[in-house]
C-alpha cells in the first residue's frame, strides 16, 4: 500500500509472507519481506528486512538455519542500473560438507552497464570442514564482473583465529607416517602431526 506520484514522491509499505517456498531444488520455510518502498526522481528504493527461518538445497549441499538480511536497494532511472547495501546475519550454515555456526557482515553492491561489483566485509564463527577448522574468519574485499560476466576479478584479504587442520589432513599425515615407518621421514612426519594436534 502507498500513495504519491509514481515518478517522484511515492511512498508506501511492502509486506510479503511465504510460509513454504520451493524451487530449483531448494525449499525455504517462512520467508518474510517487510519494508518501505519509495520513488524519488524516477528512482525506486526499497529498505527493509528479508528474513528466512530455514533454507535447504539438498542437491547443492546448502543449508541454513536462519537468516536476517537488511536490504537497502535503489534502482536507476529506466531500471538502467542499481545499487544497494545488505546487512547479513545468518546461523547454522552448511555448504559442500562444511559448516559455519554464524555469519555476519555487510555487502555493498552496484550494477552498471551489465557489470556487477560487490564489496564485502564478512565475519564467520565456528567454521568446520574436513580440511580445516577455525574459531573465526574475517573476509574483506571486492568481486567484479567485466564484459557482462565474461571475466570475473576478485581481490581481498582473509584473516583467521584458532585455525587448525581438519580430520582429513591428520588422516593423510597418519597414512604418510605409517608408510614411512623405518625411514628418516617417519619422525619428521610424526613431529608435524604432533605440532598440528597442539594447534588444535
Amino acid at each position: 500500500e502507498g500513495k504519491g506520484r509514481l515518478r517522484d514522491g511515492f511512498a508506501g509499505i511492502v509486506a510479503a509472507v511465504g510460509p513454504d517456498l520451493a524451487g530449483q531444488g531448494c525449499s525455504a520455510a517462512r520467508t518474510t519481506l517487510f519494508g518501505k518502498l519509495s520513488i524519488s526522481r524516477e528512482q525506486p528504493r526499497f529498505a527493509g528486512p528479508l528474513r528466512v527461518a530455514a533454507l535447504a538445497c539438498r542437491e547443492q549441499g546448502i543449508a541454513l538455519a536462519g537468516a536476517d538480511i537488511d536490504v537497502d536497494a535503489t534502482l536507476d532511472r529506466a531500471l538502467a542500473g542499481a545499487q544497494g547495501r545488505l546487512g547479513i546475519s545468518a546461523t547454522g550454515i552448511g555448504f559442500a560438507g562444511s559448516a559455519m555456526r554464524e555469519l555476519g557482515g555487510k555487502v555493498r553492491l552496484s550494477w552498471r552497464k551489465g557489470n556487477l561489483a560487490a564489496h564485502y566485509d564478512l565475519k564467520g564463527a565456528g567454521i568446520a570442514s574436513s580440511q580445516v577448522a577455525a574459531d573465526a574468519l574475517a573476509l574483506t574485499g571486492v568481486v567484479r564482473t567485466a564484459r557482462s560476466a565474461d571475466r570475473i576479478e576478485s581481490e581481498g584479504t582473509l584473516e583467521g583465529t584458532g585455525v587448525r587442520p581438519g580430520g582429513a589432513i591428520d588422516s593423510a599425515a597418519a597414512s604418510l607416517e605409517a608408510s614411512a615407518d623405518g625411514t628418516l621421514l617417519a619422525p619428521m612426519v610424526a613431529q608435524i602431526r604432533a605440532s598440528l594436534r597442539r594447534e588444535s
